[in-house]
């Protein structure tokens, strides 16, 4: 459903925000480790990103409400600022056309809010990373 919607969710926030956003931008690759990386949904300018996410009509109005991103894609979140270290803000819109008054809301994460998460999480994939690769050089040894 995601996919699906993600065009029109885009033009969406693009009304909805006065932003350009560029789409399919491919992936994104970290500078600090190539195999940390991420497929941003859009790319507006050098430094802002989006990420559309296409909820049912309950979470998508939780998250209206309440005014944050749920749980469950908050580490997707805080990859984008992981992988691209330029990276300043990063929208998260919400879309459901079946919500005829609010088809669209969005929710602005500002990198310096997230420092801490940031750096813990970029922390564990590096060590994961260098554990993944020790223990593929162990079984490639046999």
């Amino acid at each position: 459903r995601g996919k699906e919607l993600e065009n029109d969710a885009l033009g969406a926030f693009e009304r909805l925000s006065g932003k350009k956003v560029k789409g399919g931008c491919g992936v994104w690759v970290s500078d600090v480790n190539e195999s940390i990386a991420l497929s941003p949904d859009g790319e507006i300018g050098k430094n802002e990103a989006l990420e559309i996410k296409c909820l049912s009509s309950s979470r998508h109005l939780q998250a209206y409400f309440e005014k944050k991103i749920p749980s469950e894609y908050e580490d997707q979140t805080i990859q984008y600022f992981i992988v691209n270290e330029k990276l300043k803000t990063l929208y998260v819109a919400f879309y459901d056309p079946r919500i005829a008054v609010l088809p669209m809301h969005f929710i602005t994460l500002n990198r310096e809010d997230y420092e801490e998460k940031i750096e813990y999480n970029r922390d564990y994939q590096i060590q994961s990373l260098k554990e993944i690769n020790r223990l593929i050089n162990e079984l490639n040894s046999f």
